[in-house]
Formats: structure tokens, C-alpha cells, sequence
């Protein structure tokens, strides 16, 4: 099965050792999940609508994870200004995760003019991560991209008008 770009650079992102995270080595290795919150927040209005948004526009049955966005938390995951963010629903501690994620959205859309991806993934049928990457290199600190510029990788873009 052939991966898309956002596919491709969530796995080089993960690869990449973080202060929380070391490098992935062995992806069918799975450990139990745990989480220190202390770094994690309430989502900000702007992220709670962007997400509800997604849900409701991704995969098929992707808005079944509606209920998750009550009370869940993120944090801001990555050092290069993009608004990628973890997720952490309540309860995840509490359930033994392989490293796979699986993808609930994975669009592409514009900030600035710019083409970003953004990618919404889940595990074990709990949401996990927001991802937005610059496809451009040019953007810097970013913000969320207006949801009335998304649209699928083999789609044509919207018609601005």
C-alpha cells in the first residue's frame, strides 16, 4: 500500500528523538502508554473548532470521535512553529498502545498562501495528534489553515471564489 506525503513525514517526525520521545526503532514493539500532563492544556476555541470540523469532514465514521474533544488536552509537540499538537483523552493511560497510528484526515490546504498538510490521526480509537507540515519550507511559525482551503491530496484545490 502506498503512503501519502503527510504519512511519510509523520513517520520521519516520529523517528526524530524529542525530549519526550526517543527515536522510534522498532515499530512492533508495544509498550504501555505514559503520560505526564503536566505539560498539557485545554484545547484553545480555534483548535476545538478546526478539529470538529475535521471530524466531521474526514474519513467515513470519523465524526464518532466527536464525543473525544470534551475535556481532551494537547500540547504542542513540535520545536519548528507549526500548530501540530498531541492529543490525550482521558483514560489513555490506562490501555497498553502499539506505536501505529492510523489516519482519520489527511488533506492538504493553504496558510498564507502556502500549501500545508494536515493530518489527524488516531489509536486504538482514541484520538492522538494534530499534524500540519509547511510542504513549502517557507512559512516558519504557522497557524491553523481556514478549513474553506482544504481539500484531499488527489483532488483538485477549491475554487476560491
Amino acid at each position: 500500500m502506498q503512503r501519502s506525503l503527510s504519512e511519510y513525514l509523520a513517520e520521519v517526525r516520529r523517528a526524530i528523538p524529542t525530549k519526550d520521545r526517543p527515536a522510534s526503532t522498532d515499530a512492533t514493539q508495544t509498550a504501555p502508554v505514559t503520560t505526564d500532563l503536566s505539560e498539557y492544556r485545554a484545547l484553545n476555541p480555534e483548535e476545538h473548532s478546526f478539529l470538529t470540523w475535521l471530524l466531521g469532514h474526514g474519513a467515513t465514521g470519523s465524526n464518532a470521535f466527536l464525543p473525544q474533544l470534551e475535556g481532551i488536552l494537547a500540547k504542542q509537540w513540535c520545536p519548528c512553529g507549526c500548530p501540530s499538537i498531541s492529543l490525550h483523552v482521558e483514560g489513555d493511560d490506562k490501555i497498553v498502545t502499539s506505536p501505529h497510528d492510523h489516519m482519520l484526515v489527511d488533506l492538504i490546504g493553504k496558510v498564507e498562501g502556502h500549501l500545508v498538510s494536515v493530518t489527524l490521526r488516531q489509536r486504538q480509537g482514541r484520538l492522538v495528534g494534530l499534524e500540519l507540515s509547511d510542504l513549502e519550507g517557507v512559512l516558519g511559525e504557522f497557524g491553523l489553515p481556514d478549513v474553506n482551503t482544504l481539500y484531499l491530496f488527489d483532488s483538485p484545490p477549491p475554487d476560491p471564489s
